[in-house]
């Protein structure tokens, strides 16, 4: 999902299930063939996104439990087929924090990888457009 500012700039309303693009960035967009794609990163927001998997051995209940207590800590959780979950965590939410989700995978509840960490360096990803100036979306 995502809004625009009517200059070709679109801020993403959720995060997306592949990197680098996390809630709150924003983005340029073309339309191609009737369908809106993600061309350039123009600016990056501070949110932070985790790819976190559940073991075999857990419960509906207990994903339902957990994931429930991450909205309830103001995260956005997100679920693709009911065995994946992408967590964002926004600057100024409580959680999930790294040390959880570390304690977390070493009990085998959940295995994690970080999506996007924060304003990291993205030189590794594809050519994204030039970088412009912050604040150009209103808040």
């Amino acid at each position: 999902m995502i809004e625009s500012d009517g200059s070709g700039l679109y801020r993403l309303l959720n995060t997306a299930f592949f990197p680098p693009f996390v809630l709150h960035d924003i983005v340029e967009v073309d339309r191609c063939d009737g369908e809106l794609t993600v061309t350039g990163l123009a600016e990056m927001s501070d949110c932070r996104a985790y790819d976190v998997r559940f073991g075999p051995h857990v419960t509906v209940a207990q994903m339902q439990e957990l994931t429930q207590r991450w909205l309830d800590a103001d995260a956005y959780v997100a679920t693709c087929e009911d065995e994946v979950y992408v967590v964002t965590v926004l600057p100024e939410s409580n959680g999930p924090t790294v040390h959880e989700l570390d304690a977390l995978q070493d009990d085998g509840f959940i295995k994690y990888d970080g999506v996007r960490i924060g304003n990291e360096d993205l030189s590794s990803w594809p050519p994204l457009s030039e970088p412009r100036p912050k604040g150009l979306f209103p808040k």
